[in-house]
């Protein structure tokens, strides 16, 4: 598994940040880049763009999905929320499936000409532990938990989705399918 500035402990242990969702602050000129995410021949062969536009009360009026073989990339502008958000968006990627893909580089490089300011909004931490899943648990503390059972996965989850704090334990194994135990905790900052 390919890892971006991972920290490796001696017992195995694997610390990396799984995703990355920056909140941005575009220029005024934020329609040119807008024109410019819709050529969708710059994106590359076997790449799936989809840009999706809504209108609805405090969502982002546009949406832009990327998918590559193996990365995925998310990028929202123009928050309908009132008239001093309208310049928001976001950007959210996993650093460690985006970096060196030329599809991301070349979009994220032209991000940066149409901001004026970002900041992290939130980001998962990742620690990748060499143990199959069955022989870890999350100790349950109060907050919202789920357990789930499918055929081909084991899932826990502690706390409300996307809110800082929120933790997931699942099998990571068969989720990248690998062909060594390795079980993954993910931890939203």
């Amino acid at each position: 598994m390919r890892y971006y500035e991972e920290i490796k402990l001696k017992n195995g242990h694997i610390y990396s940040c799984d995703m990355i969702r920056l909140n941005l602050r575009f220029k005024d000129n934020v329609q040119e880049f807008l024109d410019w995410l819709a050529k969708y021949d710059m994106y590359g062969d076997g790449i799936d763009v989809k840009l999706f536009k809504s209108l609805n009360e405090f969502a982002y009026r546009n949406i832009l999905r990327v998918k590559g073989e193996g990365f995925s990339f998310v990028i929202g502008v123009g928050f309908n929320g009132g008239q001093n958000v309208r310049d928001k968006g976001f950007f959210e990627f996993n650093p460690n499936k985006c970096r060196g893909q030329e599809c991301f580089e070349r979009v994220y490089t032209r991000l940066l000409d149409f901001i004026y300011s970002s900041e992290v909004a939130r980001f998962d931490l990742a620690i990748d532990i060499p143990v199959p899943r069955y022989l870890c648990k999350l100790k349950k503390d109060g907050r919202n938990y789920q357990y789930i059972v499918t055929q081909n996965s084991e899932t826990e989850y502690l706390g409300r989705r996307n809110e800082v704090g929120f933790v997931k334990l699942y099998d990571k194994t068969k989720e990248a399918k690998l062909d060594y135990d390795l079980t993954r905790i993910e931890i939203t900052a």
